[in-house]
This record gives structure tokens, C-alpha cells and sequence, in this order.
């Protein structure tokens, strides 16, 4: 099977759950946060909703420092903005073949290196597994405001599968 279709499931089974999640996120209130280090709902439900988004950038140039990445977009709710990114990415990643998902990437800030890895790895780690450990973060982030957390891999506490 080739790489991209291998990825391209992933995300698709993936992103269903965690769009459920983002329609949770309460707009009257993004800049809750449950504690004064933690980001707040609104800026991490938006950095996942942005994480496909980076990982365009991954398919389409060689390097990244974050520090260069436009701000993330707020046209639409985090939701919107997710499933947006998502199509985007699944329409870039469609076009590429083995090779070019095993082309080298180098993630870093400035000169510090953080990654480097192939595409195919960095797609699975600055994506897929990043965006993995966002969802949890922000389904404690519902549950502290009482919000019904969606079922992700089984049933929650508030609904079944």
C-alpha cells in the first residue's frame, strides 16, 4: 500500500473524531483556560484545527522554522477551520508518490534543529500524533466546563460509540 493512502485513512478516520470535538468548543467563551499556564480553549482548539495545515508546508518545502508561519486563520470556527485544512492537505497529499513522502524535512527554530526526518515521518509526528495529544488536552479542557466529551475510541462518560 502506498504511503500517502496509509496516512491519508489515518487522517480521514481521525479527523471525524476530532472535528466532533472542536463542535464542542463553547464560542462564547474561547479564553477559558484551566490554569495560567495552559493555553487557552480558543488557542488550542485552534492550533489543531491549523495542524493540517503544517503539514502542507511539510509536503510542499523541505525546512520549517514556526516562527515564520503566517498566523493561523479564525474566518470560520475551529471546526470549520480543521475541516478546511484537512481537505486542503488530503488534496496536496494525494499527488505524491513514495519517494516523495521519503524526501527529507527539517523542522527547526533558527538554528536548533528539531527534526529531521522524511516527509512520510514528519507527517505522523507534527500532524497525526500532535494532533493525537491536542484532543485529549482539550476533551479535559470540556470536561472541566462541564461540556459532554464526544466518545473517541469508545464510549465517553457523557455518550456511547
Amino acid at each position: 500500500m502506498p504511503i500517502v493512502q496509509t496516512l491519508a485513512d489515518e487522517l480521514k478516520r481521525e479527523a471525524d473524531v476530532t472535528a466532533r470535538v472542536l463542535e464542542r468548543i463553547p464560542a462564547d467563551n474561547l479564553d477559558w483556560r484551566p490554569h495560567a499556564k495552559s493555553k487557552s480553549i480558543g488557542d488550542l482548539a485552534y492550533h489543531i484545527a491549523a495542524l493540517p495545515s503544517l503539514g502542507v508546508i511539510v509536503l510542499q518545502q523541505d525546512s520549517l522554522d514556526p516562527r515564520t508561519r503566517p498566523p493561523v486563520a479564525r474566518d470560520l470556527p475551529p471546526a470549520g477551520v480543521f475541516r478546511r485544512n484537512v481537505d486542503e492537505f488530503l488534496s496536496v497529499m494525494g499527488s505524491m508518490d513514495n519517494a516523495q513522502m521519503m524526501q527529507p524535512f527539517r523542522f527547526h527554530f533558527g538554528d536548533k534543529v528539531i527534526a529531521d526526518a522524511p516527509k512520510a515521518g514528519m507527517i505522523r509526528n507534527l500532524l497525526l500524533n500532535h494532533t493525537y495529544h491536542h484532543r485529549g488536552q482539550l476533551s479535559v479542557y470540556l470536561r472541566l466546563l462541564d461540556i459532554p466529551v464526544p466518545s473517541v475510541y469508545g464510549p465517553s462518560a457523557d455518550e456511547g460509540i
